[in-house]
């Protein structure tokens, strides 16, 4: 009898010990700072591209949907299509905007473009085509999709990295099974971001345009007038903030073996990007109360153009023509 409770009683034991032990391994990690921000905006990128970039060199397509809430306001954007350099590719891109007050329908429109003309299609269903404007046909130009979106991507993430409160920039990652889900915040400097933007262009003042196509090099003597028209934005966002939250899944956890004294012990790497929202709060002038943006969604960028569908029925857009005085009576002037 006394050899059975002691077995009961090592059991209970052992069960407990089990129960502590489990319950250490599930312990609520805390939240740390982060160290190096274009390293940790580059994790992020990486968790992007699994499952949101196959682009080839040839083909981008492009599947974007954003949705922004303003109160009772919530407007949506859409762009879908790509461009290829494939012959007899269907280039088109088809931009739509909905924006709804309490759920009812406010205002709309949609834009398609592709290498024949325009459609331009209003709230009320109407759609104009205009054949002055059309996609260009790329189909022998020398261009990779895939290295150059790359190369925008290490050129955007310093200057990102560089607008970036380090203060705000923290990681939480949440134990979910045998892998980790991990959130990252951090809050944006808009006018940081433009500041950023600017000095890049103040380098290519000096860059040698001889040698370009007349169209970039067209785009080179603008330059002045960018960097004006960014200073001008630069002031009216003085203070905005946009706060960002990321969410990934799937992540692994490895132990940092190069950490100092004040970095994270754990690294957080290899998970799949879940969801993100950019929150931002401005001022009204006009009613001189803040207004708080929310926007979330999704982009993804692809080796395969999203088809989108080009209207059948459309009224050709017709220059707008003034009237001419014949006589002291108005009427419109005859295109030969």
């Amino acid at each position: 009898m006394k050899k059975k409770i002691s077995f009961i009683c090592a059991t209970i034991l052992l069960v407990c010990a089990m129960t502590l032990a489990l319950v250490g391994c599930n312990k609520e990690i805390e939240p740390f700072a982060v160290v190096d921000k274009q390293t940790t905006l580059s994790e992020i990128w990486n968790a992007w591209t699994k499952e949101n970039f196959s682009v080839s060199s040839d083909t981008l397509g492009i599947d974007l949907n954003l949705t922004a809430k303003e109160g009772t306001s919530e407007s949506t954007l859409s762009i879908k299509g790509g461009l290829s350099t494939k012959a007899n590719s269907k280039n088109v891109i088809g931009l739509s905007m909905v924006k709804k007050d309490n759920g009812v329908l406010a205002d709309s429109y949609e834009i398609i473009i592709d290498t024949e003309a325009v459609y331009l299609t209003n709230k009320d269903g109407k759609t104009t085509r205009n054949t002055a404007i059309a996609l260009p046909n790329i189909t022998d130009a020398k261009v990779d999709f895939a290295e150059t979106i790359t190369m925008a991507k290490d050129l955007i993430l310093p200057l990102l990295a560089n607008s970036i409160d380090e203060t705000t920039f923290m990681i939480a990652p949440v134990k979910n099974g045998k892998s980790y889900d991990v959130k990252y915040t951090f809050g944006i400097k808009v006018d940081d971001f433009i500041g950023e933007i600017i000095k890049t262009l103040d380098g290519l003042d000096s860059f040698d345009t001889s040698s370009l196509p007349p169209e970039l090099e067209e785009l080179f003597q603008m330059m002045g007038q960018i960097k004006e028209t960014l200073k001008n934005m630069q002031a009216k966002v003085k203070g905005v903030v946009i706060n960002v939250t990321i969410n990934t899944t799937g992540n692994t956890q490895t132990k940092n073996v190069e950490a100092g004294k004040d970095e994270p012990k754990y690294l957080y790497e290899g998970g799949k990007l879940t969801s993100f929202e950019l929150k931002t709060t401005i001022e009204n002038k006009e009613t001189n109360q803040d207004e708080t943006i929310e926007v979330s969604g999704n982009i993804k960028l692809t080796n395969t153009i999203i088809p989108v569908t080009i209207p059948t029925e459309w009224e050709d857009a017709t220059p707008n023509v003034p009237d001419v005085d014949n006589n002291g009576e108005g009427g419109e002037q005859e295109i030969a």
